[in-house]
């Protein structure tokens, strides 16, 4: 196959994929947005822990309050529910402070082309299963101290 008969082939593959991630990046951040407030309760608590989909790590809050959904390459996404934005941080030298930098949702939707960081994303802000598995470990840590 030439690579002009490929361009044509491929085309409209793309077109549907790039339709589809934008379909999945404005449901994160609609549903991010709906659950804005239980997210920014259970961010500040402080006996409230994140877990990843396996649940076998805690995912991280950033000092910010963003909690980390995953990384894409060498960048780690974060959700600030307080501000309700999906964003990266950066240290900046010249202010000798690390910066939250909202992420674009063209961005967004290329990072969704990855179904399995959608997943990871919607099991934080969907929040059933972050407060499903907290809740599992915080009754696991009672049965222990009985």
């Amino acid at each position: 196959m030439s690579y002009e008969t490929y361009e044509l082939a491929v085309k409209p593959i793309n077109e549907a994929i790039q339709s589809r991630a934008a379909e999945l990046a404005a449901k994160i951040k609609t549903t991010a947005t709906a659950n804005s407030d239980d997210l920014s309760k259970m961010v500040l608590d402080d006996d409230f822990i994140f877990f990843s989909q396996n649940g076998a790590s805690a995912l991280t809050k950033s000092e910010d309050n963003g909690i980390k959904l995953f990384s894409y390459g060498k960048t780690d996404v974060y959700y600030e529910p307080l501000t309700d934005r999906f964003v990266y941080y950066e240290f900046d030298s010249d202010l000798g402070f690390t910066m939250s930098h909202e992420i674009e949702e063209s961005v967004l939707t290329k990072i969704f082309e990855d179904i399995s960081l959608y997943t990871a994303a919607m099991h934080v802000v969907g929040v059933d299963e972050v407060t499903t598995a907290c809740l599992k470990f915080r009754r696991g840590v009672l049965d222990r101290l009985k």
